[in-house]
């Protein structure tokens, strides 16, 4: 089920609400281009349509900006109201990807302040809702959304934060159905699986020469229909939150957890990502998501499959 959007409230306001900031948490110190001191600002606010705007600041603490028709406009991400055609976010056109920086990651890298583990989850809010609760964590725009397609390297920020503040750990972390999959009779199945695992690979590939150990972690997908998003876990009523940050920070695969589950991206263990999705043939596939596919024809790989109950059937 969607957000649902309170009589009488915004829908600035209902997103906030559900994540626990508070307006004095909304409010950010930050250096705007050609004024000569810091003012508090909105890191949160709404366009004329309460479309939702992300504000998007640097590792300085300044605003970031974009050049539209050689005129400096201010970087905001913005997440609709109301989707359509599936598009839930928009960014300016020709703009590059971005980190989204939380307070508290960027008071640390001016400060030079050691950050022993970093992580990194998808979307600005469940960033932003683990920076209220000591994470240190920043957001991106997507899974894929750590690089610059032009240099094929690390987003340049996040190779100065990383060296700044000397990290040793990076988590990828996930939501709690990334493990999910629906037998769409029209799409390939094994598309979806493979972009988590190819954006974990990608990360270890792109920061092979910081010294840095990665990881990737997502919530359990028992808690996909009420917290999928660690956002929602953080809020949800049933959540021991002190444990839930004991776990995150536990980068170990052998301890039964109650919220997470962490593996490491070694060079030797990158191959056992792609049979913890399920990935590494047809025939893990079907053993992983058996209870959804059950006899039902599936399309894997560009081949149509089916499993008559007794083995699995290359169909065409």
């Amino acid at each position: 089920m969607g957000k649902i959007i309170k009589q009488g409230e915004s829908y600035l306001q209902t997103r906030l609400n559900e994540a626990g900031i508070k307006p004095e948490d909304n409010l950010f110190r930050i250096w705007f281009n050609d004024e000569p001191t810091k003012r508090k600002d909105r890191l949160f606010s709404e366009d004329k349509s309460q479309n939702l705007l992300i504000r998007y600041v640097d590792l300085k603490g300044e605003q970031v900006y974009y050049d539209h028709k050689s005129t400096l406009k201010e970087f905001f991400r913005i997440r609709f109201k109301k989707p359509t055609s599936g598009m839930k976010y928009f960014q300016p056109k020709g703009t590059e990807m971005q980190m989204y920086w939380t307070p508290s990651i960027i008071q640390k890298y001016q400060q030079k302040e050691k950050i022993k583990t970093l992580f990194i989850t998808e979307g600005e809010i469940k960033a932003f809702v683990g920076h209220l609760h000591g994470l240190d964590i920043a957001g991106i725009g997507g899974i894929h959304n750590f690089s610059n397609k032009s240099t094929n390297r690390l987003l340049p920020e996040l190779e100065q934060l990383i060296n700044t503040c000397s990290i040793h750990n990076i988590v990828l972390l996930f939501d709690a159905d990334c493990l999910t999959v629906s037998n769409e009779k029209d799409k390939d199945l094994y598309n979806r699986p493979n972009s988590f695992y190819s954006a974990v690979k990608r990360f270890k590939e792109l920061s092979a020469h910081l010294n840095i150990d990665v990881y990737f972690s997502h919530i359990l997908p028992k808690y996909e229909q009420k917290a999928k998003g660690l956002d929602d876990l953080i809020n949800h009523a049933d959540t021991n939150i002190d444990l839930l940050k004991d776990e995150l920070h536990l980068l170990s695969a052998g301890n039964q957890k109650e919220y997470v589950h962490t593996i490491s991206i070694s060079e030797n263990s990158i191959s056992n990502l792609r049979k913890y999705f399920g990935i590494d043939s047809v025939k893990t596939f079907y053993t992983k998501y058996s209870s959804i596919l059950q006899e039902d024809i599936f399309i894997y790989g560009g081949s149509l499959y089916r499993h008559n109950g007794e083995k699995l059937l290359l169909e065409k």
